[in-house]
């Protein structure tokens, strides 16, 4: 069973307004490219990825708890 919520179009919207969002649908979020690099960096540097997330202005009551973290490890 998988535990991921669909975004509603409120969210989406919401989401698509923040300049590191690449593209968002009801199940994901793509993110631009620099901003995963400049994550990975802030990480590097000794940021959380909580922190890195915040500061970029992505509300974790929307994405989840566990999304920067999980991104993170994927990039």
């Amino acid at each position: 069973m998988s535990n991921r919520r669909h975004f509603s179009q409120n969210e989406i919207q919401l989401l698509e307004k923040n300049p590191y969002v690449h593209h968002v649908t009801e199940k994901s979020i793509t993110y631009a490219p620099s901003f995963k690099v400049e994550a990975v960096r802030a990480y590097h540097a000794g940021q959380t990825p909580m922190e890195i997330f915040l500061r970029a202005g992505f509300p974790i009551e929307i994405i989840g708890q566990e999304t920067p973290k999980r991104c993170l490890k994927r990039w």
